[in-house]
């Protein structure tokens, strides 16, 4: 059976994780062009070829298409990947989307992920944003409230 990581051992490789990608922010964006949101997932638009210019010389069903745009994805996950495990962030992260946002474009989402946890950083952001937050403020508020009363 697996042990399970606390839950203050996973924000500790979470730590780790942001300041690998903040450290590596410059060639991710460059070499990549991955961008980081706040909750520090990395994501890519991947434009595809258009599928005229793809039938145009050749007779292609939309089977060997759907091939083709499946093997660009990989490869370029791969070579993601293997960037990500040489700066030290193997088996921290995970893809945590790919879909299609229009007719030729593939979004690409990787964030902060360990095996046998169930943690995503931008679940994470959400609760302190919207319940952390305005309950501590809400908080502060009230005490306000009670003692100047």
């Amino acid at each position: 059976m697996e042990k399970k990581n606390s839950i203050f051992k996973t924000l500790k490789l979470y730590r780790v994780f942001k300041k690998t990608i903040k450290k590596n922010k410059l060639i991710l964006s460059k070499d990549y062009g991955l961008r980081v949101d706040r909750s520090y997932r990395l994501y890519r638009v991947i434009n595809l070829p258009v599928k005229k210019d793809i039938e145009s010389p050749y007779n292609i069903n939309k089977k060997d298409i759907d091939v083709f745009v499946e093997s660009m994805i990989k490869d370029y996950a791969n070579k993601t990947g293997s960037y990500l495990n040489s700066i030290g962030l193997s088996e921290m992260y995970d893809f945590y989307d790919i879909k299609e946002v229009e007719k030729n474009s593939y979004l690409l989402v990787i964030g902060f992920s360990i095996k046998n946890v169930n943690f995503r950083s931008d679940v994470f952001y959400k609760n302190i944003y919207y319940r952390l937050i305005p309950g501590l403020i809400l908080t502060a508020i009230i005490s306000c409230l009670i003692i100047f009363l």
